[in-house]
C-alpha cells in the first residue's frame, strides 16, 4: 500500500476528527478559495436552480446523497446565497466534510428507504459515490455489510421540521430513488423542485438513454401521479416541478 493510501486509511478514513483530516479539509477549502469551480455541480445544474429561485434568498433543501460539501454539489451555490437544509449521506467521511465546511447545515449519515428496517449496504470502498443498498446496482461490491435504513418523513419528524417549507429535493442514491420517495410525504410537503438520479444497469452511457425510455419509467410515472411535471432532463439527472 502506498503511503498516501495509508494516510488516508488510518486518519481520513476513521470517524471524527482528527488532525490530519483537518489539514485535508482546510486544503480542500484554500483550493476552492484560489481556484472556485463554476459551476460547482455536473452539468451546471446548481446554476439552473440558482436560476429558478433567483427571487428567493432564504430557502430550505434536502440534499439525500449529498457526497462532497464543494465538488460537484447541487445545494453549495444555494447555501452560499444563505439558504440553509439537511444533507444525507450512507458514508460518515462525507457527513464529516460536511460538518467541516457547511456547519449551518443538518449533516446526517443514515441510508433513507421507504421503511425503517436492517438491510444490506452493497460497500466499494469509503468515500465511494457508488456504495448503496440498491442490491441491483451494487451487484459488484467489494462486500456487503449490515445497515439500518430510516424513512425521510421520519427523519424530518426527529428533527422537529414538520412545518418546514421544503424548496428544494436532491435524491442521488445509485437506484434507490424511488423508494427514498416512497418514504417521504410529497402531498404534504410538496417541495418545489425534485432532482432525481435516473441510472440503468444496462445503459451505462448517457446518449444510450432517450425520452420515451424516461416517460415510461415507473419514477416517471410516480412523479406525475403526484403533481409534478419534467422541466429538465440533465445528463442522469431529472428536474421535476411541483404543478399549484
Amino acid at each position: 500500500m502506498k503511503f498516501e493510501e495509508k494516510l488516508k486509511a488510518n486518519y481520513l478514513y476513521k470517524k471524527n476528527l482528527n488532525i490530519f483530516k483537518l489539514i485535508y479539509f482546510f486544503s480542500q477549502y484554500l483550493k476552492n478559495i484560489i481556484k472556485p469551480i463554476h459551476p460547482n455541480s455536473r452539468w451546471g445544474v446548481d446554476l439552473i436552480l440558482n436560476d429558478i429561485f433567483k427571487n428567493k434568498r432564504k430557502g430550505f433543501y434536502i440534499d439525500i446523497g449529498c457526497h462532497h460539501p464543494i465538488i460537484n454539489n447541487h445545494t453549495y451555490l444555494l447555501y452560499k446565497k444563505g439558504w440553509m437544509g439537511i444533507n444525507v449521506d450512507i458514508d460518515f467521511n462525507s457527513i464529516d466534510m460536511f460538518n467541516f465546511f457547511r456547519p449551518d447545515d443538518i449533516n446526517i449519515q443514515v441510508a433513507l428507504s421507504n421503511n425503517i428496517k436492517d438491510t444490506d449496504l452493497y460497500f466499494y470502498h469509503n468515500r465511494a459515490a457508488k456504495n448503496t443498498i440498491s442490491k441491483e446496482f451494487g451487484y459488484d461490491a467489494v462486500k456487503v455489510k449490515k445497515i439500518r435504513t430510516n424513512t425521510l418523513n421520519n427523519l424530518i419528524d426527529e428533527k422537529k421540521l414538520n412545518n418546514q417549507e421544503i424548496d428544494f429535493i436532491n435524491i442521488d442514491v445509485e437506484g434507490n430513488e424511488l423508494n427514498v420517495l416512497k418514504g417521504f410525504d410529497l402531498k404534504k410537503f410538496k417541495p418545489k423542485v425534485i432532482l432525481l438520479e435516473y441510472i440503468r444497469n444496462d445503459m451505462t452511457e448517457f446518449y444510450q438513454k432517450d425520452i420515451d425510455m424516461i416517460l415510461n419509467s415507473e419514477i416517471y410515472k410516480y412523479m406525475i401521479k403526484n403533481n409534478y411535471k419534467l422541466i429538465n432532463w440533465n445528463h442522469d439527472d431529472l428536474m421535476f416541478m411541483h404543478l399549484n
